[in-house]
């Protein structure tokens, strides 16, 4: 790839979403997941199979930063967990990406949070938030979730759906989390990579 390239990584263990930009453009030249590629899953148990999952994408990652030689790589920094293994996971998981990447790249690598005052969800960055609308809707599906008369469940409106909304206004995409799980993880990738972006350049 010829010009000055930012990749942007929404770290997960199960599904990764990146964005490449071109940095003299300010354009949005290509997105997409990466997930673990593990032989005989079935048969591992606790650590193997956490220890594999993260191998693969670290080698899948810096394949593609390999391929794109990026001047930037901006990775979303690690939120808190609900369950402690997936917190240990995604610990391990980004040191596994770290030491596999030269030093070259390490030095062009940074993090950022994704909420707090300046994440890049937060007003500094692409302002990111539940309208009153979406709050009343979200009152009223939880509520109907609750009663459990639905032969499915009504989707609540998250982060995900604020990031899907947002790269779809300014990108002319479709990307849809409740249709496409994989779709939230590319739109918080291009999210933050949109937000570096106009921050920065």
């Amino acid at each position: 790839m010829i010009g000055k390239f930012l990749i942007s990584i929404d770290y997960s263990t199960t599904c990764t979403g990146y964005a490449i930009f071109n940095l003299d453009t300010g354009k949005l030249v290509r997105y997409g997941i990466l997930k673990p590629k593990v032989i005989g899953v079935t048969k591992l148990k606790y650590p193997k199979l956490q220890l594999e999952k993260i191998r693969s994408l670290a080698y899948q990652l810096v394949d593609l930063i390999n391929e794109v030689q990026p001047v930037a790589i901006i990775v979303e920094e690690i939120n808190r967990h609900k369950s402690r293994l997936a917190g240990k996971t995604l610990d391990g998981g980004h040191y596994i990406f770290l030491d596999r990447l030269s030093d070259e790249y390490l030095a062009k690598l940074s993090f950022i949070d994704s909420d707090g005052k300046d994440g890049w969800r937060s007003a500094q960055g692409l302002n990111l938030y539940l309208s009153l609308q979406d709050k009343v809707l979200n009152k009223e599906r939880r509520s109907l979730n609750k009663k459990g008369k639905l032969a499915k469940k009504l989707p609540i409106i998250t982060k995900k759906h604020l990031a899907c909304r947002w790269v779809n206004e300014h990108y002319k995409l479709s990307l849809d989390c409740d249709k496409t799980s994989s779709d939230g993880d590319l739109a918080d990738a291009i999210g933050i990579g949109a937000d570096y972006i106009r921050r920065r350049c």
